[in-house]
């Protein structure tokens, strides 16, 4: 069970963006201003865990396996045909991720959409 307090951070985003810094917090509410593309995020430790939640108006693409810095990369096996491949957060929805530095990537392990 969580014990403890999370911690919330607003950002925008409005382009394709690789190596993405996002503040330091637990629940990200990414305010998405125009379709794009999330290439890749910095700063994951292991087992570290985000939120991101979209409160924008346009859709942001998380793509599969896609940072020119491998230790950035999103690897999304959720899909519903259970392959990884590219997963979108719609304006309302929410995607966690957890770092996994086996791994070397945020991984998803859960979604709204």
């Amino acid at each position: 069970s969580f014990s403890g307090t999370l911690t919330f951070a607003t950002d925008t985003i409005s382009s394709n963006t690789d190596s993405y810094a996002p503040p330091v917090c637990d629940v990200l509410r990414l305010n998405v201003t125009a379709v794009c593309e999330l290439l890749g995020m910095v700063g994951g430790y292991d087992g570290q865990k985000i939120e991101i939640e979209n409160v924008g108006s346009s859709s942001i693409q998380v793509m599969n396996n896609a940072s020119a810095t491998p230790a950035n990369k999103f690897l999304n096996p959720m899909m519903p045909n259970g392959v990884g491949g590219n997963f979108p957060i719609v304006p309302n929805a929410t995607a966690t991720y957890r770092y996994n530095l086996a791994k070397t990537a945020w991984i998803l392990v859960a979604s709204t959409r």
